[in-house]
């Protein structure tokens, strides 16, 4: 009967053995998303900043264009 008994302990401990591996493969794969969470969000974060630089260029491009606009004027009344 001891015998039954420890053969069922070791049984139970490969078991949890098992759902401990199991549970670390889980936990790895979380950080994977996790880290792939944090570089779409960075990524978004950048294509955003981007975005603000090309509308800064459109507005320096429009303030060249008003520049240019008043000396035209300039010279007309010139």
């Amino acid at each position: 009967m001891g015998l039954g008994t420890q053969s069922m302990g070791l049984g139970t401990q490969s078991m949890g053995i098992r759902t401990q591996s199991l549970g670390l493969k889980t936990q790895t794969m979380g950080l994977g998303t996790l880290s792939m969470g944090l570089k779409t969000q960075f990524m978004g974060l950048k294509t955003q900043f981007m975005g603000l630089k090309t509308q800064f260029m459109g507005l320096q491009t429009q303030f060249m264009g008003l520049q240019t606009q008043f000396m035209g004027l300039q010279t007309q009344f010139m």
